[in-house]
Order: C-alpha cells, then structure tokens, then sequence
C-alpha cells in the first residue's frame, strides 16, 4: 500500500476538534493537548459505497495443484484386489486485499466490497463480498471441503497409490469505488489528568470539515450535502476449483 495516497481522518479530526476547543474559552487555555484525551464519535457519519468496479482482470496462466491425500495398496496375492477410496479434506481459499488510494479512520476502513462476478462462477467459498477492515494489505481465509468415495482396483503383484487432488487458480485485479460521506462529526474530550473527567464536545458537519482540505479534495468532489470520494486498490484470489483421483501403479516383483 502507497501511503501517501491514503489519507487517516483521525488526526485532521482530533486537530480540528482541539481548535475549535481552544477557542470556546479561558479554561481550554489551560489544558495541554498531551494530556486530553480526544475520542472520535463515528455513530452520526454516514459511509455508503457505491459504483464498484473490477478492472485489469487476470487469472493465472498456469494453475497449481496439491495433493491433499494419498493412499497406498499393495496386493501380494495372485487375486485382484477391490478398495474404498474415502477421505474428506480442506483447502483454503484465500483474497488478498489493499487499498492503493482512500482513506481510513485510524487503523480502520471497514469498506464492503462485492465479489467479482468472475469468482462467484468458479467458487462459493467467499460468500458475495469480502469486508476490508485495514487499509493495508490483510488476507482473508475460507475453507473449503473436497469429498472421495471410489473404489480402486489392484491388479495382482502390484502397488496402487491413489491421490486426491486438487487444482487451484488465482485470480488478479484491480478495482475502483466511490464513497459518500455525510453527517456530524462528534469528538468527545476528556482530562487525563483527572481520571478521564468530561471536559467537553466538539461536533460539526464532516463535508464542510473534509471539504476545507486541499489534499483530501483532489480525490474527492462535494455534491449537496455529501461528499464523493474515489476509493481504488488491488485484490487477489487463490481458491480450489476442480479435484480429480490420481492413480499410480508399480509391480511389486522385482
């Protein structure tokens, strides 16, 4: 993740709140900022995510395939032999995530974004949608189950190994979103010198605070009472899409 594309809310808040405190009165005067403890209400702003589009869309050339299981059977007699091949067995599926232009609300983003329809036709191991909680790239796991109930068949003298496996692919892309952002922001401060006792609240609209500044503008645009941000990062997906029973065979005479 490019950090400086991602812009943290939280300290352009607390700095706004800390000034609009510092001019409400004699006493603020006397409070030092190291010593407040300034706490962000995000309960009355709004997210909403919207226009989200995959682009730049690649799966990988070369799919890989692991062996999750293996048997082996030997018949040393002069007699075919009949075998049950069972087993159930996981593999993980796993979406890489990371933002690469936004915004986050200190370690926090808490974006939800609906899967590709690319992946939805080849594994519902994901569910519809992944929720990004960092802004920093974070990996999601899901488990997936693959079932075998065969038989093998041993020829005489012989050695049959019979192997579950399964063949994965990967699936790069990048993608893009808007997110409009409206509502009050709402900062409580407290003295932490004195037991966190209340010392006041500052609140006010989250576009007109947003909207003041010069960096967080050139990525968004300000429309009635809300604010358009462009949101863009990368995903990639590694899941299981196909599994097929292996069967090797040697004699056991020499």
């Amino acid at each position: 993740m490019d950090c400086t594309n991602i812009i943290d809310l939280e300290p352009l808040i607390k700095n706004w709140a800390w000034t609009e405190y510092q001019k409400s009165g004699k006493d603020a005067k006397k409070h030092d900022y190291k010593n407040v403890l300034l706490k962000i209400n995000w309960s009355h702003t709004e997210f909403t995510t919207f226009d989200l589009e995959y682009l730049n869309k690649e799966r990988s050339k070369g799919q890989k395939s692991q062996v999750v299981f293996k048997s082996i059977y030997e018949n040393n007699t002069k007699e075919s032999q009949e075998n049950s091949f069972t087993t159930e067995r996981t593999t993980v599926s796993t979406c890489t995530t990371a933002l690469t232009q936004g915004f986050s609300k200190g370690f926090n983003v808490e974006l939800k974004l609906a899967l590709p329809e690319d992946i939805m036709e080849v594994t519902t191991g994901f569910g519809r949608e992944v929720t990004m909680e960092k802004g920093n790239e974070e990996t999601h796991e899901e488990c997936l189950t693959w079932t075998a109930n065969s038989s093998v068949q041993v020829r005489p003298r012989h050695r049959t190994t019979a192997s579950l496996v399964v063949t994965e692919e990967e699936f790069h892309c990048d993608f893009s979103l808007s997110v409009r952002i409206r509502g009050r922001i709402v900062v409580v401060l407290t003295n932490l010198l004195d037991n966190n006792s209340f010392l006041s609240v500052v609140e006010g609209s989250i576009v007109k605070l947003l909207s003041s500044n010069s960096d967080i503008m050139k990525h968004c645009t300000k429309k009635d009472d809300s604010l358009i941000w462009s949101v863009t990062g990368k995903s990639k997906f590694r899941y299981g899409v196909e599994q097929h029973i292996k069967i090797d065979e040697e004699s056991l005479e020499a």
